[in-house]
């Protein structure tokens, strides 16, 4: 970790190893900056359809209870029945319950992508901030350079006319 102590050698010894990493991101990040929510990135796609086959498994489940109470019916068997409808409330309440989890679930990353972005911004005006701090300081750094080669040729000019004068 390193101090800031209000020098250009410390803006430098601080700005060029952030400047010198490249920007690490992972691709879901990079598809939720783009504006793509959640199912539309490919972590989303993977998502949505474990989804379809939870949501398929779930259907199938309830297309087999209702066959089996249609039995159940035909043979009056109303323990049975009442045993199957019971199974029924069960397999649509996780399947209302799965889906509320999954539109939470997109509104949160939805929440998090408005926030990324947000924080994207800050950090692109935090950069653009700094490269204009660097480029001033490169420039003053010139000047500096400039009037210290300006000074020294005219303490050489000075030197050289006081030898001339010595000698006279």
């Amino acid at each position: 970790m390193t101090c800031h102590d209000n020098t250009l050698k410390c803006v430098h010894l601080i700005i060029a190893p952030l400047l010198q990493k490249g920007s690490v991101t992972a691709k879901i990040l990079d598809e939720l900056h783009d504006g793509k929510r959640l199912v539309e990135t490919s972590a989303g796609a993977i998502l949505n359809v474990d989804m379809q086959e939870m949501e398929l498994r779930h259907k199938r489940e309830m297309q087999e209870l209702k066959e089996e109470m249609e039995k159940a019916v035909h043979a009056k068997d109303e323990e049975l029945q009442k045993e199957l409808e019971q199974e029924h409330l069960e397999v649509v309440s996780k399947l209302n319950k799965l889906q509320k989890e999954h539109e939470k679930l997109e509104q949160d990353v939805e929440e998090q992508r408005c926030e990324l972005q947000a924080q994207f911004a800050q950090l692109e005006k935090a950069k653009e901030e700094t490269d204009r701090k660097e480029k001033d300081m490169e420039a003053v750094q010139r000047q500096l350079e400039i009037d210290a080669v300006e000074q020294q040729r005219k303490v050489e000019a000075e030197l050289k006319m006081v030898k001339e004068e010595a000698k006279c």
